[in-house]
């Protein structure tokens, strides 16, 4: 082998060997400076049950099961407050997992494009009437949730739950004054 060839040789690997550890550190912060940290302080909140995090696309996805909660605009609004730390808010999404059994799908099927209405219309009683008229008759429990963002919609069946979170359609409010 020709010295120019071997200088070349020892150039690619060492271009190769850099790309590599490059890589692998990244991967190392991925995992020990951002996604175990994040699992485990989410994991610390009390109706947490579960925390799946996975990355696509720059993305991170974030899957918390819970447990059943008294207060699911609570529990949310604490999960979000703790990921909005590490985060950006188009840096991660956040999926509630839940406990649902078929009556529980059933009354979800029934109901969704109920609360898809009052959240685009912004129809939170006549939501509620829904809700109570459907849940008396399937002799379930609900509570339901509204803030400036989010609908929160809690479920019970015995030891089954439905939580849905529906976001809110953003209102934009023209403040100029026409003279």
């Amino acid at each position: 082998m020709k010295n120019g060839e071997f200088r070349v040789v020892i150039a690619l690997l060492t271009v190769a060997l850099t790309v590599a550890i490059l890589f692998g550190g990244y991967s190392a912060y991925n995992v020990y400076g951002i996604e175990k940290p994040v699992k485990n302080q989410l994991s610390s909140l009390e109706p947490v049950s579960e925390v799946v995090i996975t990355k696509e696309n720059q993305i991170y996805d974030i899957r918390v099961k819970l447990s059943m909660v008294d207060n699911l605009q609570s529990a949310y609004n604490h999960i979000e407050k703790t990921l909005k730390q590490r985060f950006a808010a188009d840096e991660y999404h956040l999926q509630i997992i839940d406990n649902r059994n078929e009556k529980l799908e059933q009354l979800y099927s029934d109901l969704q494009p109920a609360m898809q209405q009052a959240a685009a219309q912004s129809e939170f009683v006549w939501l509620n009437d829904q809700l109570t008229e459907k849940c008396s008759q399937m002799e379930l429990k609900h509570e339901l949730g509204v803030d400036e963002e989010k609908i929160y919609i809690q479920v019970q069946d015995a030891d089954h739950y439905l939580y849905e979170i529906i976001a809110r359609p953003s209102i934009s409010v023209n403040t100029s004054i026409n003279q």
